[in-house]
């Protein structure tokens, strides 16, 4: 957003040097707003004041006084296109500039939004840190607890902790909860959940992955 605004700026000052120096050219660029009114109704009407063309052949005044006529509502055309030109001029160096102005308030803007937002993150996840820890004290701690979980040291092989699971799997042996109540049951289901779930912690410090099927 803030280059993106920058581009704006950029784009929006180059048309206002345009438009400025486009006046420069211009020999309406002194009038006001009124004289220009003024001018552009009396242009308007004299350009619609054209002779009309003869049904016979006039006489050498008469086709004199035609042409100068013709003339004169020509001109008035002319300077009315370049009147409305400078309206034109006008209307776009305004715009420009009042899109600059806005470019030039805003991108500062953008700016201070851009670090309030970054510093509001930066809070955020220092929050976030002081409650949970840090990733790496996160994994620490997730390892320790299904190492102890298993019943093996952290630094334990991968057939250590397999061997391990094995014996805390069969003791929470489905076939030896038959009989006992759904609560108990379902305490011994979430147990063996638990312990897959500690092997796989601990294979995946290790670099390894759990055999299919368990």
């Amino acid at each position: 957003m803030r280059w993106g605004a920058l581009g704006i700026l950029v784009v929006t000052l180059g048309v206002a040097l345009f438009a400025w120096m486009s006046g420069r050219s211009s020999s309406f660029s002194g009038y006001s707003t009124e004289q220009l009114d003024a001018l552009e109704q009396r242009y308007a009407q004299a350009s619609a004041q054209k002779p009309p063309v003869p049904l016979t052949a006039p006489s050498k005044e008469v086709q004199r006084s035609l042409e100068r006529a013709h003339d004169s509502a020509e001109e008035a055309a002319v300077s009315l296109s370049m009147l409305q030109d400078e309206r034109r001029r006008r209307t776009l160096l305004g715009v420009s500039l009042a899109v600059s102005a806005m470019a030039l308030v805003g991108l500062p803007l953008l700016v201070l939004l851009r670090r309030g937002s970054r510093a509001r993150w930066s809070m955020e996840e220092a929050r976030l840190t002081a409650a949970l820890g840090t990733p790496e004290s996160i994994f620490a701690s997730e390892q320790a607890r299904s190492a102890k979980l298993l019943g093996v040291a952290p630094d334990a092989p991968a057939h250590v902790v397999e061997a391990a699971l094995a014996a805390q799997l069969a003791a929470r042996d489905p076939a030896r909860l038959t009989g006992m109540s759904p609560q108990l049951q379902k305490v011994a289901w979430e147990q063996r959940q638990a312990l897959l779930r500690a092997r796989d912690c601990r294979l995946a410090a290790a670099g390894l992955e759990a055999p299919p099927g368990h």
